[in-house]
């Protein structure tokens, strides 16, 4: 009877021990590095869709960014996959964001591609130099 009390303890803490290691390293047990990484990959994906689209239709996608990102999925004229877009990576308005919950920001620039960008694990966009934001150009 107490050696089956004390496996029952151990088993409890050692589960405790798991969950409170994958909610402090990051959002699905991945740490803040790995994040980084993830948000700069999804950054360089969707620039370069949206430069595909824009060779394909001579055009950006309009829209609010769900509506962008919808037409990169393949919700388009000739139904053409931009990129792959997992449902885990949307939020409620059907927005993609980053590793830490924030929409992407996409802007379009009058010269050259399009400049998007991840508010980083501060969750705020950044104008200052030394900011934590992942973006898909290089700041002057």
């Amino acid at each position: 009877m107490c050696l089956a009390r004390i496996a029952l303890v151990v088993v409890f803490g050692a589960t405790f021990i798991i969950l409170c290691s994958l909610f402090f390293s990051g959002r699905d047990g991945r740490d803040e590095a790995a994040m980084k990484m993830a948000a700069k990959n999804e950054v360089g994906q969707l620039a370069n869709a949206l430069s595909a689209y824009h060779g394909a239709y001579g055009k950006y996608p309009e829209g609010n960014q769900a509506a962008m990102i919808e037409a990169l999925a393949g919700k388009n004229e000739k139904k053409v996959e931009f990129i792959k877009v997992q449902q885990k990576d949307l939020n409620a308005e059907k927005e993609l964001a980053d590793p830490w919950g924030t929409p992407y920001q996409i802007e379009f620039v009058p010269e050259g591609a399009p400049h998007v960008s991840s508010a980083g694990p501060n969750q705020k966009f950044d104008a200052v130099a030394g900011s934590d934001d992942i973006r898909s150009w290089s700041s002057p």
